[in-house]
């Protein structure tokens, strides 16, 4: 067999003009808007939404998605936490908070730090159910690492880890609508803040 003719024959397959994947935006573009945390919390809420409403409807089979689907919506969860806590950040003018990890029980306490200076209500019933499933999701995956390699940086293998799909979902969508709460209170409390100095005029 000519080897040769072999290999030439599958690179003359190969398409000759293609289009790049990536393509730097202009500063004009209309899609920068997509560059916040709040979106990119959102999108990567809505793909794990998205592909958990087809994987329920055929749980457990096909459970290999299993992997990419926890790292989706803990990722989303990270995201939506840094979005709420950036806006408390920006409305106390405390910037004191680390946010360069991703311990999501230590973003959490960030978050309600920086939500009890402002004056928010954080001693609920959802406020204390989500921070125990935070603590669940952290002892099993305390740097979001366990759902995305085999291994640790220092290559001891994970142990493997059984999924509960519909409590994921109820995990990621409690957890999301907490900080998505907790940004839409700000105007409130600003508004709070608005009264209380007209009162005390």
């Amino acid at each position: 067999m000519d080897i040769q003719k072999l290999v030439e024959t599958e690179v003359a397959k190969i398409p000759q003009n293609m289009k790049p994947v990536f393509e730097r935006a202009a500063h004009e573009d209309t899609d920068q808007i997509t560059m916040t945390l709040s979106y990119m919390a959102f999108a990567y809420g809505k793909a794990f939404t998205n592909y958990a409403e087809i994987a329920l409807d055929d749980w457990p089979k096909k459970s290999y998605i299993i992997q990419p689907m926890v790292y989706l919506a803990r990722h989303s969860m990270e995201l939506y936490l840094k979005w709420a806590i950036g806006a408390y950040k920006e409305f106390t003018g405390d910037d004191s908070e680390e946010t360069n990890h991703h311990g999501l029980v230590k973003l959490w306490n960030s978050l309600i730090k920086l939500m009890q200076k402002a004056g928010a209500p954080t001693d609920t019933q959802l406020s204390k159910q989500c921070l125990r499933l935070l603590n669940h999701i952290h002892q099993t995956d305390p740097d979001g690492e366990q759902f995305r390699y085999p291994h640790s940086k220092a290559g001891e293998k994970y142990e493997l880890a059984k999924v509960d799909l519909e409590e994921l979902v109820k995990a990621h969508y409690l957890v999301s609508e907490f900080a998505d709460g907790a940004v839409m209170t700000i105007p409130d409390l600003a508004e709070e803040i608005g009264d209380d100095e007209e009162a005390g005029q």
